[in-house]
């Protein structure tokens, strides 16, 4: 995200974005932040992979946490499989995630509170 395009939305800012990546998400809370725009005041932040860096930032980073370990094990199996000749079609894995909320999302900007 570059911060001219930043600049150029900050009327229409909308309360959230989620980003592909926590990387990305990190690069688009520097330029907010560069622009003057806070998080999660006027911008909630979402990334995905949960990387370290996301515990270690300013504020922290809420993120979608993968299951790294699952996913390495069953496709080092299905290469397993493969190598061993084992015919194989597509494989469909359905993993569990976890959405890690940290300092980064809140509560959409002029959104009132459930006990108002």
């Amino acid at each position: 995200v570059a911060q001219g395009s930043i600049l150029a939305i900050r009327p229409k800012l909308p309360t959230a974005l989620f980003c592909a990546s926590d990387n990305m998400a990190i690069g688009v809370m520097r330029v907010l932040y560069d622009a003057g725009i806070r998080v999660p005041e006027d911008v909630s932040i979402v990334g995905f992979d949960d990387v370290r860096d996301a515990s270690l930032i300013r504020p922290g980073l809420t993120t979608v946490r993968q299951p790294t370990q699952e996913m390495g094990a069953a496709g080092a199996a299905k290469l397993l499989r493969l190598v061993s000749g084992e015919e194989m079609g597509v494989m469909k894995l359905v993993l569990r995630t976890d959405l890690v909320v940290r300092q980064s999302s809140g509560r959409p900007r002029g959104a009132a509170r459930l006990s108002e």
